[in-house]
């Protein structure tokens, strides 16, 4: 057996090349490369190799991170997170802003989402006798915080030529109709400061009598929760010493409203 150091040929280091192509190495023989290449400067064209080849891996590893983590969420899907993990995942996102693209993504993305029926019934229950008007919402979201008077002015300017809604219902014509055959003046959808920070719009203000008259579709104002927001603005109403008038639709286009006007109110 020849002794001494023995210096392989191209062609040589070749064939042990093809050789071991598809092979993998083990961990020894990892650890010996490693070591004989300590200290050992490397050429150019071995460090650019090198390079090309963690792109690569780093790439192919991203990749399949990236099938795992949507193997892993098909496998979740419609099981809850644990209470410790929304917590963890809401702590992590807290102060974080949100591109304009990345809501858009969300806000299609919850489109699509159908609400648990647990869901439902928790926010059934929480908002279950609840009266809250948009001018309560408003109010609350502003609780603390100082409009400039810039801003006030453009919110009073916005809000004074603001008429709501653009069309008048069906019913509302037929009683403005009558109302304007008699003579009577009246304005139309007139905005009533009913709290701190809370308004509302009536169909019908008759400035002569002190009366506000709401027309009342049939089907909307015989639901269980506007019957109460109804009570609770009539209400609103009495304590300020305002006169409300409800006409119903059917009352309405039955004319049968025209004998209330006449015999209780002598129009």
């Amino acid at each position: 057996m020849p002794t001494g150091v023995y210096i392989r040929t191209k062609e040589h280091r070749r064939h042990i090349s093809e050789a071991r192509k598809g092979k993998p190495l083990t961990k020894e023989h990892r650890r010996n490369i490693g070591l004989s290449l300590l200290g050992r400067p490397m050429s150019p064209n071995a460090r650019l190799a090198l390079k090309l080849a963690n792109e690569n891996q780093s790439q192919e590893r991203r990749e399949i991170s990236r099938q795992t983590l949507i193997i892993y969420n098909r496998s979740r899907k419609g099981i809850p997170h644990s209470k410790e993990h929304n917590e963890k995942v809401a702590e992590a996102n807290r102060g974080k802003h949100r591109s304009e693209e990345t809501k858009h993504k969300i806000s299609e993305f919850m489109k699509t989402r159908p609400v648990l029926q647990s869901t439902r019934d928790k926010l059934s229950a929480i908002h279950k006798g609840r009266i809250i008007t948009w001018g309560d919402k408003i109010s609350k979201s502003l609780t603390g915080k100082k409009l400039s008077e810039e801003h006030v002015n453009n919110l009073k300017e916005a809000f004074k030529n603001r008429i709501l809604p653009f069309n008048d219902t069906g019913i509302e014509v037929t009683v403005q109709d009558y109302l304007s055959e008699k003579g009577i003046e009246f304005e139309k959808h007139k905005s009533f400061k009913i709290g701190p920070h809370t308004y509302h719009r009536v169909d019908l203000w008759i400035p002569c009598r002190s009366l506000a008259i709401e027309c009342d579709g049939d089907y909307w104002h015989n639901l269980p929760n506007v019957i109460e927001h109804d009570n609770f603005l009539n209400n609103r109403f009495f304590d300020q010493g305002i006169s409300l008038l409800r006409l119903s639709g059917n009352e309405i286009e039955s004319n049968g409203f025209i004998s209330r006007f006449e015999n209780e109110l002598g129009m």
